[in-house]
């Protein structure tokens, strides 16, 4: 929230990962159980050149969060007392081997993780708006999040490729909350 309010416009990253589950079953019984991590696809970042980079760089520097020094492609927000949330960057680049890490001209520490099957976030998406109290009072602001296709497709191809639980568990919690439910007028005027 605070990156995007930073940033001073609809950023061109794509959420996919964090809050995208819970945005895309609104209408969910139960929230998601997720991790403290933000997945941000950055291809359209990436097309952008350097002036987008450098702003996402200053918008994460604005917004309090550091760089892993370890790791170009992932920044930590210690705002809140207790809790780490990690902002990983991802891309999928056709000329970039799978897990090279791309670095960006213009940025000082930002760069992304090049993985497979990121890149549908970036080719489908919707501008979403989310209202959050910042600094004490609300405050809306736009993003780009990927659509339920584009995030079951990134999903089921990380699942495939690093087998973890946490993956699959994401996509069963998406398809059993959408499966519940009420079908969208258009599906309904069409039977």
């Amino acid at each position: 929230m605070r990156v995007v309010y930073a940033y001073g416009d609809v950023p061109e990253f794509v959420l996919l990962g964090g809050l995208v589950p819970d945005l895309l079953c609104t209408s969910a019984a139960h929230s998601h159980v997720g991790t403290t991590d933000v997945d941000v696809q950055v291809d359209l970042e990436i097309q952008g050149g350097s002036v987008n980079a450098s702003r996402l760089e200053r918008a994460l520097r604005e917004a309090q969060f550091t760089p892993d020094t370890s790791r170009l492609w992932r920044w930590k927000d210690e705002w809140a007392p207790g809790m780490v949330v990690k902002a990983e960057f991802l891309a999928d680049l056709d000329d970039v081997p799978n897990q090279q890490v791309v670095s960006f001209d213009g940025c000082e520490s930002l760069g992304a993780v090049n993985l497979r099957g990121t890149g549908f976030a970036a080719q489908d998406w919707e501008v979403r708006t989310i209202t959050s109290d910042l600094d004490g009072r609300p405050t809306t602001v736009a993003l780009r999040v990927a659509t339920l296709p584009a995030y079951l497709l990134a999903k089921v191809h990380a699942a495939s490729g690093r087998a973890l639980t946490k993956d699959w568990y994401d996509v069963a919690y998406v398809v059993h909350a959408r499966g519940r439910t009420a079908p969208s007028a258009a599906v309904v005027s069409a039977s």
